[in-house]
């Protein structure tokens, strides 16, 4: 019985030490795109956007077919 408290204690200690150790901030790998995303395009982006990819898709078709 008291192995296993000089164990749990042990235990805490190292983890007590550890998280003392680690910096205390963080940063959020998806800010970023988020962020990116937070942006609402303009009737005109959209119809360049989708002139964009009509020109891809018949582009693709040609070499496809040629």
């Amino acid at each position: 019985m008291a192995g296993i408290i000089i164990v749990s204690l042990v235990l805490g200690i190292v983890h007590l030490y550890n998280s003392s150790r680690r910096e205390h901030f963080g940063f959020s790998n998806g800010t970023i795109i988020q962020l990116q995303t937070s942006h609402v395009p303009t009737a005109e982006e959209v119809e360049e956007g989708g002139r964009k990819y009509r020109q891809q898709v018949e582009h693709d078709l040609d070499m496809m077919t040629y």
